[in-house]
């Protein structure tokens, strides 16, 4: 279950009410890679293969979904048998900026992204609603953050978790799973856009991403460096263009 039950005390309007409510579930998710422990990620306990799958193939150590050899689940311990594009060094690690405790590696972060894909505001607009309505563990809790992946007319997989970076994992990792290729597709997120998310769909050659919140700065860069499209505060009728603007067919006011 990604939710827990939790007796509250609940003020509004002066007026005090004992009840229960629901927040989203946290673990800490151990992945162990060939015997050795490589992350631990705090995580909503649920599609833990996908994010498994996502979460390897966003630092670069595997290329496909068959360089996995063998996976097991038991509570929250995931372990690995990989054929890895390189050994995991511990000396290469950075603290993200995500939710709990992430690792990206430094060699593997950018390719150049080339796609003719496009897609009009009007379009973008309509998917986050679409997004918005799919995202029921945020409507229940509060406390979860959603990624899912468009064809450009509907979204085809949908994730949520505490953190916007495990979300991302999953949906990616689902499709890596199904041999499903991510060229021609749009990565739709809720979370602010930072320069590890931006990693993850460039590695992932999506080449449009859009938030309903923020870009750092440092996001902005290696978008524009990487070829991605970044939009960001995608909703109601605001949307923010900021890198690769020729994906996007909008009007200009006159």
């Amino acid at each position: 279950m990604s939710n827990q039950e939790v007796v509250i005390l609940k003020i509004r309007d002066a007026e005090v009410e004992k009840r229960v409510d629901l927040v989203a579930k946290e673990e800490p998710i151990s992945i162990k890679v060939n015997g050795k422990r490589i992350a631990t990620l705090m995580a909503t306990p649920i599609d833990l293969r996908e994010l498994a799958y996502g979460f390897l193939y966003s630092l670069g150590l595997i290329k496909q979904a068959e360089d996995i050899l063998s996976i097991s689940i038991s509570g929250s311990e995931v372990e690995i048998t990989a054929g890895l594009i390189k050994d995991f060094s511990s000396d290469e690690e950075v603290l993200t900026s995500g939710c709990g405790k992430g690792v990206v590696i430094l060699g593997y972060l950018l390719g150049k992204i080339d796609s003719n894909l496009v897609i009009s505001t009007e379009a973008i607009l309509l998917l986050m609603d679409e997004f918005q309505l799919k995202s029921t563990g945020y409507k229940t809790t509060g406390g979860v953050h959603s990624a899912g992946i468009s064809d450009l007319l509907q979204i085809l997989d949908f994730k949520e978790d505490i953190g916007r970076h495990n979300a991302i994992d999953k949906v990616i990792g689902s499709f890596l799973l199904q041999r499903l290729s991510l060229k021609d597709k749009i990565m739709l997120t809720s979370g602010r856009i930072t320069s590890e998310v931006v990693v993850k769909c460039v590695r992932a050659e999506i080449p449009i991403l859009i938030s309903r919140s923020s870009p750092t700065d440092m996001a902005i860069t290696l978008a524009e460096q990487s070829g991605l499209t970044l939009v960001g505060f995608a909703r109601k009728k605001r949307i923010n263009l900021y890198t690769h603007t020729e994906r996007i067919i909008y009007i200009i006011p006159k």
